[in-house]
This record gives C-alpha cells, sequence and structure tokens, in this order.
C-alpha cells in the first residue's frame, strides 16, 4: 500500500514508472509493455470503482447552491472515463473536468500545474488561489493543491493514505468521509 500512496495522484506514465523502478524492472519490461498490460488490467476492474461515501451528496448539495465546482484528477481520460461510468450523476454536476493527460498539464501532481489550469478555466475565475478549496484523497493531490496556493481538506483512503507529516498544519481539516460534511 506503500507504493499505491506514492502514486496516487500523478498521471499513468509517472505511475508507471514509479513501479518499474520499486519492482527493478527498469531494463528489463518498457514503459510500453507495462501500459499494455496496465490497460487491460484497467478495462477489466476500474468499471467497478465506487465513489467516495458521501461524495455525491456533497456534490449535488454545491450544485444546488450554485458553488462553482470542478474535478481535477491524476487520472487519464481513458482511465477516467473507465471508472466514472456507473457515476453518470455524478459526471452531470461537474462540467469543468482537468485530466491528467490534458495537454495544457506539463507536470502531473505532486506538481500544481493541473489544480492552477483548473483555476483558470472556471467561468469566473477565483481572485486568488487561497480562494479556491480543495478535496483531495491522495498525498501527491494534497502537495499539489499547497504547492498551488489553495486551501485543502483531506479525505484519505485509510488503506493507504494518511496525512503527510511535512503538510500536516496546512491542510485545514483531515476528514475520514465525505459522509462527515453536514449539507
Amino acid at each position: 500500500m506503500e507504493l499505491k500512496a506514492k502514486m496516487a495522484g500523478m498521471g499513468m506514465n509517472e505511475s508507471i514508472n514509479v513501479i518499474l523502478k520499486h519492482e527493478d524492472l527498469i531494463g528489463k519490461v518498457t514503459l510500453e509493455q507495462y501500459r499494455k498490460q496496465y490497460l487491460e488490467l484497467t478495462s477489466k476492474y476500474l468499471p467497478d470503482s465506487k465513489l467516495l461515501p458521501g461524495a455525491l451528496r456533497l456534490v449535488k448539495h454545491l450544485a444546488k447552491h450554485l458553488i462553482p465546482i470542478a474535478l481535477c484528477t491524476g487520472s487519464s481520460t481513458f482511465e477516467f472515463e473507465t471508472k466514472m461510468q456507473k457515476h453518470q450523476e455524478l459526471l452531470q454536476l461537474i462540467n469543468l473536468r482537468v485530466l491528467a493527460d490534458d495537454p495544457s498539464v506539463k507536470h502531473c501532481k505532486p506538481a500544481p500545474d493541473a489544480f492552477l489550469i483548473t483555476m483558470q478555466r472556471f467561468v469566473k475565475k477565483p481572485t486568488s488561489a487561497a480562494n479556491v478549496l480543495v478535496f483531495e484523497d491522495s498525498i501527491n493531490g494534497v502537495r499539489a493543491a499547497i504547492a498551488a496556493g489553495m486551501q485543502v481538506i483531506m479525505v484519505p483512503d485509510p488503506r493507504y493514505s494518511k496525512p503527510p507529516e511535512d503538510c500536516e498544519k496546512m491542510i485545514l481539516l483531515v476528514l475520514k468521509s465525505f459522509n462527515r460534511i453536514s449539507t
């Protein structure tokens, strides 16, 4: 699970490189060979992905109150579309999405690029990054949001993620679940 925490939020190629290095496969397996196998497994398992508990309820509440919402993910378009197949109700509420393979994203999380690009794409742009609240489940995402100058609430997956010690003082709140937020 330590490896999962290290990769969460990163783009696909960055994640594959972390795996190849961790498993001492550099020079034995190419990025493309691993990527092909990864995409086959993704097609098989990601359609069963579940939303974080309470996420849909929170997004519905924000949308009802006309609070601007965006989704900024380390997933590629293929990964995102595959894992969101059963979550169309949520997708209908979030029009602004920035994915890891967006041509404008030069560096994936933990770099702040994706969050800064997302902020710039809001119809009514925030006057400051500090006016943006990010809900994030990954360590790399927390680091990216902080590097972007945004406020962050972490909702970590207890199986592989916990607040990074070097960021604890900059995280507004750590929640066990979105269900902890009353709407």
